[in-house]
């Protein structure tokens, strides 16, 4: 194999594995549906439907100001997202 194709197959290796395991573990890719019309009136002028978000899937406790996403209460199936305002406690 020549030197130029194994430098450039190092690479991908280097940057596609952890960039692999990132996405399998740590973060996910989630497109905003667009068959929602209150989710997509909801979001407006930050995001719009279509756009594709990488979310966390850290469980824990955002912060006030950050843009989170949960479970329907009324279709379990499905998320809305929102900006935090308040926490509990505080």
């Amino acid at each position: 194999m020549q030197p130029f194709h194994r430098r450039i197959l190092i690479a991908l290796a280097v940057i596609g594995v952890p960039v692999f395991l990132l996405f399998q573990f740590v973060y996910e890719l989630w497109t905003i549906p667009s068959d929602d019309p209150l989710l997509s009136v909801s979001i407006l002028p930050q995001l719009e439907k279509g756009d594709v978000l990488v979310v966390s899937r850290e469980k824990g406790s955002p912060r006030v100001g950050k843009t989170v996403r949960c479970s329907d209460p009324e279709q379990p199936r499905r998320f809305v997202i929102g900006r935090l305002v308040a926490a509990r406690g505080g």
